[in-house]
């Protein structure tokens, strides 16, 4: 019996990144900059900004991480844009934490309550660290205060408040 042919394998297509025509060649720059600043002015999110320029988010992205200069400058111009919308939904809204919540995520260097917990240990950690409801936390002082009283109480402590 004759043996059949092996299928040929199928060309291995190389994938090309598809841009618009009129882009070909043609780079994020100073002009586009004003095109993305102009549509998150009129309240477009950076994608849709982003379009209106002809390039992708990640290809603005990528741009301002070349040039943080311009990333500061576009946080500069859009402050007064951002504050203008907060101050709306804050009149609209009525409620103050919903100006809060928008004013922490927008400006979280200056409206974000930020905390730093720097732990160092040195050797093996033998257990885990377990987190502990608010409630018992609040026990536990509780406990520790009645003890402090109980001590003092019993006249344990000399003069300078050590047993």
């Amino acid at each position: 019996m004759p043996e059949s042919p092996e299928p040929e394998p199928l060309p291995v297509r190389k994938r090309q990144a598809v841009r618009a025509p009129t882009l070909r060649g043609h780079r994020f720059g100073e002009k586009d900059f004003e095109v993305l600043i102009a549509a998150l002015s009129n309240g477009a999110t950076i994608t849709e900004a982003a379009k209106a320029t002809g390039f992708s988010r990640n290809v603005v992205y990528e741009w301002f991480g070349r040039n943080p200069t311009k990333h500061d400058e576009l946080k500069r111009r859009m402050k007064p844009v951002y504050l203008a919308r907060v101050q709306e939904l804050g009149e609209v809204k009525e409620d103050w934490r919903a100006y809060a919540w928008m004013l922490e995520r927008m400006f979280p260097n200056e409206f974000a309550l930020t905390e730093v917990h720097r732990v160092e240990h040195s050797g093996a950690v033998e257990h885990q660290v377990k987190m502990l409801p608010e409630s018992e936390l609040l026990r536990m002082v509780q406990r520790a205060a009645a003890v402090d009283a109980e001590i003092e109480a019993s006249g344990h402590l000399n003069g300078n408040g050590a047993m």
